[in-house]
């Protein structure tokens, strides 16, 4: 009976630090986060040209420079979590760019990759 006992009690401390495991970011970062999965699907599916989309993401990185303030600290989760969205948006914007100056299988892979990395920590469903 112990044995059962000790059991779940693992199982139970178990999932309960697996659940806290995923960072939440900030509403404004989610908000940012999602308006960048809305204009890269609008690129990616040919709505929106590559200079619409490359102002777009500029606007929503300058939304989240205040995760510059950041650097050289150490972040709470919600820091971290706010700063990975920056980051994400920054290096697609860089992919967009590449993709409108040379296109090609790899660059529009990466896009897809970066938006659904965004996507998870944004809690959008992946492409």
């Amino acid at each position: 009976m112990k044995k059962i006992l000790v059991l779940i009690m693992a199982v139970v401390l178990l999932l309960t630090a697996c659940s806290g495991a995923k960072a939440t970011a900030s509403a404004k970062a989610v908000s940012a986060g999602k308006q960048t999965v809305e204009a890269l699907d609008a690129y990616l599916d040919g709505s929106m040209s590559g200079k619409d989309a490359n102002e777009k993401l500029s606007d929503l990185g300058q939304q989240l420079d205040y995760t510059n303030d950041y650097s050289g600290k150490k972040m709470s989760d919600q820091e971290r979590a706010d700063w990975t969205i920056r980051m994400d948006i920054t290096l697609v914007n860089h992919e967009v760019i590449m993709d409108n100056y040379k296109g090609n299988p790899e660059t529009f892979d990466k896009i897809v990759e970066y938006r659904n990395e965004i996507a998870e920590l944004v809690g959008v469903s992946k492409r």
